[in-house]
């Protein structure tokens, strides 16, 4: 079991407003926060503004995977299902994603499990939702991505001239199958 050091204090706000005051704190964990919000520069500089100097952010985003064809055909996709899903009544929205997920396991996670099968392990990461067997694996995923109000892409050079015009140093951005996933300080 974790234990916490008594000077460690969790707490959970909007992002866009944070209510500290400047340089209070030593750290910033954001793990798909600032892509799910209407104004990710606004939430960079907020998270920037609450750090003490030589304070970290440590974070998570979604990519736009302009280099990987089918990750960007999902993208193009998940946009139009987005709509679809917003237009939808609140109530059929889930009944909705079950179907959706179905098709999302033929034309995505089925074939990289395949690829996978036959050692291509590495062009099977490449997939959306990749890893998923089953409707229900794969629905918190469709959930997040299309119940969500917001979803921003960025590409790894726009995330890192965003930090840095903020004042953040020391980026350090990793793109992966996944996303992108980096560091700064203040």
């Amino acid at each position: 079991m974790l234990g916490f050091q008594e000077n460690v204090r969790l707490f959970r706000a909007n992002a866009l407003r944070i209510p500290l005051r400047d340089g209070t704190i030593d750290m910033v964990y954001s793990f798909g926060v600032f892509h799910h919000t209407p104004d990710p520069a606004k939430c960079v500089s907020e998270a920037y503004r609450v750090l003490q100097p030589d304070g970290a952010m440590f974070f998570y985003v979604y990519s736009s995977h302009e280099d990987n064809p089918v990750k960007y055909a999902g993208i193009v996709l998940e946009t139009t299902m987005m709509r679809l899903a917003a237009s939808t009544p609140r109530y059929l929205r889930m009944p909705l994603l079950y179907l959706i997920s179905l098709p999302c396991l033929l034309l995505f996670s089925w074939p990289a499990r395949l690829l996978g099968l036959f050692g291509m392990k590495d062009l099977a990461r490449k997939f959306p939702m990749y890893w998923g067997t089953t409707p229900g694996s794969i629905l918190p995923d469709l959930k997040d991505r299309l119940l969500s109000p917001v979803n921003h892409r960025f590409r790894k050079r726009q995330l890192e001239v965003l930090l840095s015009a903020t004042g953040f140093r020391d980026i350090q951005v990793r793109k992966t199958s996944a996303g992108l996933f980096g560091y700064c300080a203040k």
